[in-house]
């Protein structure tokens, strides 16, 4: 979805809301409860639909977004508050300014060979979250990516490696949790799912784990869809990880 269809689809959802807290007459209060619990039917019904795609990612987000909505409908009003008020009070970015940050980033695509550095100098820049979770190594970097449900996913950069013509690679890859025999076979079948990545298995810290990797030249990186390419192997990593444990350590 663009950013005006975002942006439509919250004012028109605020206006219901507004018309369910002040409208003057019961009738009309009634009518905005009417369209409410039409429109939540609709999602619930494409959110179980969505919890039985055959895309592993859609499946994962829509059996985690189901389970939310029994959480909150058992989950006192008080608590509820604070934070659903404060995501209707949100307003997405209007139309002129999606355009702008879109020309922006399409201006900050290389001209030439990207070097190593300035992909870790970019990256510190522009992924930094606000815990200041961003770590600059001997190899490369690693940086924490949050995601949607207060998780999020630990993404390492080794730039150690080279292709068949020597030129340099970025390596991208994120823990998803223990390897072991039960999980190869399913993360074999996943990786036929995945429109971009691969997983696969490393030595960290003396076991194996299984991780979800991103393997790209560094002259072909371009900073208007890096960071798109990132927050997709952040998700489905944490998707894996969710499957294998309940706790969201990487």
């Amino acid at each position: 979805m663009n950013q005006e269809d975002v942006r439509q689809f919250w004012d028109g959802l605020r206006r219901v809301v507004e018309s369910f807290r002040n409208a003057e007459y019961w009738t009309h209060r009634r009518e905005a409860t009417e369209l409410l619990m039409k429109s939540a039917r609709q999602a619930i019904y494409r959110l179980r639909q969505a919890a039985e795609d055959p895309d592993p990612d859609v499946n994962h987000w829509g059996r985690q977004h189901c389970a939310q909505i029994e959480k909150d409908l058992s989950t006192p009003l008080a608590e509820l508050a604070p934070r659903l008020e404060a995501e209707l009070a949100e307003t997405a970015p209007p139309a002129e300014s999606a355009a702008a940050a879109d020309e922006t980033a399409t201006q900050l695509a290389p001209s030439g060979p990207l070097s190593p550095g300035d992909l870790v100098d970019w990256l510190e820049e522009n992924l930094t979250g606000p815990n200041g979770s961003f770590e600059r190594r001997d190899t490369g970097a690693s940086f924490v990516l949050e995601l949607s449900d207060g998780r999020c996913q630990r993404i390492y950069l080794d730039m150690t490696k080279t292709n068949s013509r020597g030129e340099p690679v970025a390596l991208f890859y994120s823990i998803c949790g223990q390897a072991d025999p039960d999980t190869f076979r399913w993360a074999m079948e996943a990786n036929t799912s995945l429109s971009r990545g691969a997983f696969g298995v490393i030595q960290h810290k003396d076991r194996d784990v299984l991780i979800l990797r991103l393997r790209r030249s560094i002259a072909d990186i371009r900073y208007e869809t890096i960071q798109r390419n990132l927050r997709y192997l952040a998700g489905k990593a944490d998707w894996a990880e969710a499957r294998l444990k309940e706790d969201d350590v990487h």
